[in-house]
C-alpha cells in the first residue's frame, strides 16, 4: 500500500511544481515550466499571406479561367471578392471557399454576375458549372462539370 500512495504523492508533488512554473529534475533530466502559449497565428499573418490563402484554396476547385476574373483583396482578415461571372453559382461558390479559409473573419462579395448575350433558345434550358464558370443550352438533364481544366 505504501507502494501506491508514495507513487501518488510523488506524482501530485510533481504536478504542482510543473503548474507552478518550477523546474524539475527527474532521474537527470530537467522539464522545463510550461510555456504560455504562442501568439495565434492569425494574429501574426499579414493580409498579403492571407489573400495568398484564399486564391490557393480558391484555385483547387476552380478553374483558372475563373481565377483571371476575379481581384481579391484583404485588409484585416476581411476578404474582398471582386469581377464579373457568367454564372451566379460560381459567385456563391467563390464566397463560400473564401469563408473556409483560416483566419478570414468576414467576406464581402462583390463578384458580379454578367447577364447571358443569348437565352436558351424554346424547350432548352441553361446547364451551368461553378467550377469553370461555363452555361451551355441543353434540351436534357444537366449532367454537371467537366473535369476542372
Amino acid at each position: 500500500m505504501k507502494t501506491s500512495i508514495e507513487r501518488e504523492l510523488a506524482i501530485a508533488t510533481l504536478l504542482t511544481l510543473l503548474l507552478a512554473g518550477s523546474t524539475l529534475t527527474v532521474g537527470g533530466t530537467t522539464v522545463p515550466p510550461p510555456t504560455t502559449p504562442k501568439a495565434s497565428a492569425c494574429s501574426t499573418l499579414d493580409d498579403a499571406t492571407l489573400a495568398n490563402n484564399v486564391r490557393d484554396e480558391m484555385a483547387k476547385t476552380m478553374s483558372s479561367g475563373v481565377m483571371e476574373k476575379l481581384k481579391i483583396t484583404v485588409k484585416k482578415r476581411v476578404v474582398t471578392l471582386r469581377g464579373t461571372v457568367n454564372f451566379l453559382g460560381t459567385r456563391t461558390l467563390a464566397g463560400r471557399l473564401a469563408r473556409k479559409v483560416q483566419c478570414v473573419t468576414r467576406v464581402i462579395n462583390r463578384i458580379r454576375v454578367a447577364s447571358r448575350e443569348r437565352p436558351c433558345p424554346p424547350g432548352q434550358r441553361d446547364c451551368c458549372c461553378a467550377t469553370t464558370d461555363d452555361c451551355v443550352c441543353t434540351f436534357g438533364v444537366c449532367l454537371g462539370c467537366a473535369p476542372k481544366k
